[in-house]
């Protein structure tokens, strides 16, 4: 009995001092895994053995925790926050003068500056005034290039033009940017384009005319009335290509013209005008137009010319048809010819009739008002060179400040 005794003690000695201290230790351990710092610590105070495996079956649940989690799928490359290794050749179109509702195409090389290939995944420009080639999906090499093809139109009225077409690039956040912009002048050009007199500024000022081609030229009047010359007798000093007036917004009484017209001897611009910005220069908009301004060109003394207007009409703001139309002055008539619609450009085009009063001679500005069917009016001006035969001539020069 003893000897079996000592045996059992022998036994038990080891492992039952092992227990008291894990005993001991447990405390430690719930508060270090419920901490979450790990078992780093406590694992290098418990001895070998039986502690080991109770270190080992506490952490078991934070293994297996991490094991079941599923892998993460590598993330696609990011865009890179910039534009493009793209240089424009040239860097944009500039058309220079161009005519009026002329069309101008140029051509910008589009030069992959970079070591990898780039897809162009979209070109787009800023309004449909401009149209292009189809570059959607086309590659551009490393060190190589495609050409982009623009064409700009024109608007009818005289003044800068300008739009932009957007590249953009598979990879890139930022697009590239081409810029296109032209000046609308006749042959003969007014600077500056317009006459800004609202709140009473501007009521006296200059301006230069100028022809394009440096061709000399004669000015016959500035809106019917002498021009204003300075610096310049026509009566003893040869013609210019450039002259400088002087103007009064006084000199057009209570009704201000929409536009101040120049008239000159040369026969691709007899008409030049200038846009006036005042209270009372511009009617009320109760059917709206493509464009207020309207040119009627060099007309024969006696005679009638047909004359086009264009209407807005867009899918969510149509045109109403119109049925007649009337002059406002004593000075000629205005009659409704015809209309049509162009569904590609969102316009209705409206054929009126200009006939001058048969004994009517020179400069002609002539107000009048449009009707439609469905009751609205709109008040408009034309403008037009009344002269025998339809010659484009000038009267005697008178000396300057005459």
């Amino acid at each position: 009995m003893k000897s079996h005794a000592r045996r059992l003690h022998a036994r038990s000695g080891p492992h039952g001092s092992t227990c008291v201290r894990l005993l001991q230790l447990l405390p430690v351990l719930l508060v270090a895994i419920g901490c979450g710092s790990g078992g780093g610590d406590a694992g290098s105070a418990e001895p070998t053995g039986a502690s080991s495996g109770a270190t080992t079956a506490a952490t078991a649940p934070a293994a297996d925790t991490q094991s079941s989690k599923a892998p993460v799928a590598a993330a696609p490359a990011a865009p890179v926050q910039s534009a493009p290794p793209i240089r424009l050749d040239p860097p944009s179109l500039d058309f220079g003068f161009v005519a009026p509702s002329s069309a101008s195409t140029g051509t910008v090389a589009l030069v992959n500056t970079g070591a990898t290939p780039l897809k162009i995944l979209a070109v787009q420009p800023s309004c449909k005034c401009t149209t292009i080639s189809d570059l959607a999906g086309k590659e551009i090499p490393a060190g190589g290039s495609v050409d982009l093809e623009a064409t700009l139109d024109a608007q009818p009225a005289p003044g800068p033009k300008r739009a932009q077409i957007r590249v953009l690039v598979e990879g890139y956040t930022q697009v590239v940017t081409v810029q296109l912009q032209a000046e609308v002048a006749l042959p003969v050009r007014v600077t500056p384009p317009y006459i800004n007199a609202v709140e009473g500024k501007n009521q006296t000022g200059r301006l230069v005319v100028q022809a394009t081609d440096g061709k000399p030229f004669r000015i016959c009047s500035a809106h019917g009335l002498p021009p204003r010359y300075l610096g310049f007798d026509p009566a003893t000093e040869e013609l210019r290509s450039q002259y400088l007036l002087e103007y009064d917004v006084a000199d057009f009484g209570s009704r201000l013209p929409r536009y101040f017209v120049i008239e000159t001897d040369r026969p691709d611009a007899p008409l030049v005008d200038v846009l006036l910005r005042h209270e009372n220069s511009f009617p009320a908009i109760n059917i709206r137009m493509k464009d207020y301004r309207i040119p009627a060109g060099v007309l024969a003394t006696g005679q009638s010319k047909e004359f086009t207007i264009r209407l807005d009409n867009r899918i969510d703001r149509p045109a109403p048809p119109i049925n007649a139309a009337i002059s406002r002055s004593s000075d000629g008539m205005v009659e409704f010819v015809r209309q049509e619609v162009d569904a590609e450009n969102e316009e209705v085009l409206v054929t009126l009739r200009l006939t001058p009063k048969a004994s009517f001679e020179g400069f002609l500005y002539l107000p009048f008002t449009i009707f439609a069917q469905n009751g609205q009016t709109q008040d408009l001006d034309v403008f037009a060179k009344v002269s025998p035969g339809g010659a484009i001539s000038c009267p005697e020069p008178a000396s300057a400040g005459g």
